[in-house]
């Protein structure tokens, strides 16, 4: 049985994604595109003006704010700095989400925790550096901070977070 892809259906399929995931305006309008392609697959009937149908269904959600970019930015910011990502690492996941590079900025010039505690944050929950066995720091190092440095962080920022507690050390042994 064919099924006829209608504006309501679009609405109920995005409101039905929304209810399980937080997503941006892009990702959404992604989705419901692919699901039009599968349906077009399956034999489905497909008004020509489907795009436009998209549209206004992220339209009409936006409208009724269950599809915000800049609460979507936020709450991500918020969650991926809590597990210690770097401010690269968010910018370049906000950007895929379709998050406009200037509110980007402003949500990383606004926010709560420094570059430092992120990268603190990684160590701890990693168990790298002071976190480790004093045996085995000075000949982890070097991966330790390889491993920083691939998660977005600076050198500076890297020596600083696997210094113990924090405290400044000489790292000329290390590098």
């Amino acid at each position: 049985m064919k099924k006829q892809v209608t504006s309501k259906r679009l609405y109920n399929i995005a409101l039905f994604y929304l209810s399980k995931y937080e997503a941006s305006y892009k990702q959404v309008g992604d989705m419901l595109r692919r699901r039009v392609f599968k349906a077009q697959v399956r034999g489905d009937v497909i008004p020509e003006n489907v795009n436009d149908l998209i549209e206004e269904t992220l339209k009409q959600l936006s409208n009724q704010h269950f599809l915000s970019d800049a609460r979507f930015a936020e709450n991500k910011a918020r969650h991926w700095a809590e597990q210690g990502k770097s401010n690269q690492y968010i910018t370049q996941k906000l950007k895929q989400a379709g998050i406009a590079a200037d509110q980007i900025q402003a949500l990383l010039e606004n926010a709560e925790t420094s570059e430092l505690d992120k990268a603190r944050q990684y160590v701890r929950r990693k168990k790298l550096g002071f976190m480790r066995p004093p045996e085995q720091q000075c000949d982890m190092h070097r991966k330790d901070l390889a491993r920083l440095a691939r998660q977005g962080f600076s050198l500076d920022i890297a020596l600083q977070a696997l210094a113990v507690d924090g405290d400044k050390i000489d790292n000329s042994d290390f590098v």
